[in-house]
């Protein structure tokens, strides 16, 4: 396995999602209701960052919302759908991804788009579906169906019907808005993306050195490298999402989005981890919530799909999404591989410390 980080693709990542930020500010009050961890990971400077960008980027908002989903756990996302169809790995700046984009005819892009949705979608990927050719009319209005039958938010919908039944006028578009605000994200970015061509370096070195056990080191047990299943991984780093981190493969390669914040974040977690009590305490809140008791009773019993969860549960993915993650800020779950199945992992032997270490806490004191 070798790491490659890009460092004019990882710009043009942040370049592809600067319209997101929008919403961070929300989503991270969010989430500081829900888990007062995030509070000590994510520093004051990015959160007064977050909330001036809410201010410059809000006359715009109209327009984000047609591309753009408020919820950072949402499946089915335009970024997401077009990040697997025309990944950014190979491109030099933003212009000439945007450019690129426009080159295409409506035919290329619309197959890149399904083939994009039905990877996201594992039971199309199960069934096979992303092997047939959806170019007539009569198949197309089969992938309509496809999409109403997705077990996803109204709005959600709406965008992917939009997309695919008007590709190239909804892609030209979204050209379109992102070229007016290339200005404005270049400025930001010139102050933001400092260090980040030093920790993308520095970081593919580490991973490189030993890229059996250093994923998992510097992500403190959270992530083990079994679930990378390519030999070749492009590291990108996002400086506008620093305590973010993505993982995603198509064609037989694997991208990891590195916020540039995350090695930092993952330290932190540890330190309250070294703290038994206090971690005993934020795993019993973890599992104080039935929706969350459920996902992880699921997960117990060799459920693993975030959409099979949802549908059991009669969630939204998103939902699920949200709740696997406070496991894996916890502990409780962590990202690796079981035979040929790559998925989430409960550790069991944590949950046996906790309820041991739970018990002798009430035991009273011998005299």
């Amino acid at each position: 396995m070798e790491y490659e980080f890009k460092e004019k693709p990882s710009r043009v990542y942040d370049f592809l999602h600067f319209p997101k930020l929008i919403y961070v500010r929300q989503q991270n009050e969010n989430i500081n209701r829900q888990n007062d961890l995030f509070k000590e990971v994510a520093s004051e400077e990015y959160i007064r960052f977050t909330e001036q960008m809410q201010t410059k980027l809000e006359p715009h908002k109209n327009k984000i919302a047609n591309y753009y989903y408020d919820d950072i756990f949402a499946d089915f996302d335009f970024i997401q759908v077009l990040s697997l169809a025309v990944p950014m790995h190979d491109y030099e700046n933003e212009r000439s991804y945007l450019n690129d984009l426009l080159s295409m005819d409506d035919r290329t892009l619309r197959k890149r788009l399904k083939n994009a949705i039905k990877e996201i979608d594992e039971d199309a990927m199960k069934s096979g579906e992303s092997d047939r050719e959806d170019e007539d009319e009569t198949e197309d209005r089969d992938f309509v169906s496809f999409i109403n039958g997705l077990s996803i938010d109204p709005g959600l919908k709406w965008n992917l019907l939009m997309m695919i039944q008007n590709t190239k006028t909804y892609v030209s578009e979204y050209v379109a808005f992102m070229e007016s605000i290339l200005p404005m994200f270049s400025s930001v970015y010139e102050e933001q993306g400092k260090g980040v061509a030093l920790i993308g370096k520095a970081l593919a070195d580490r991973l490189n050195e030993d890229p059996e056990n250093s994923l998992r080191e510097i992500t403190y047990d959270s992530i083990d490298v079994d679930i990378i299943e390519t030999k070749r991984v492009i590291l990108l780093v996002s400086a506008l999402f620093p305590y973010s981190m993505r993982l995603f493969s198509s064609d037989g390669l694997t991208t990891v989005v590195w916020g540039k914040e995350m090695e930092k974040s993952f330290e932190t977690i540890a330190k309250h981890h070294e703290d038994k009590l206090v971690r005993r305490v934020k795993i019993f809140k973890s599992l104080g919530d039935k929706t969350r008791y459920e996902v992880l009773r699921l997960l117990a019993q060799g459920v693993t799909s975030t959409k099979e969860i949802a549908a059991e549960l009669d969630v939204s993915s998103a939902t699920i999404s949200y709740h696997l993650n406070e496991f894996l800020t916890t502990g409780v779950i962590s990202l690796g591989k079981q035979g040929r199945k790559s998925g989430y992992q409960i550790d069991y032997d944590l949950l046996t410390d906790v309820m041991e270490g739970f018990m002798n806490d009430l035991k009273p004191d011998e005299e």
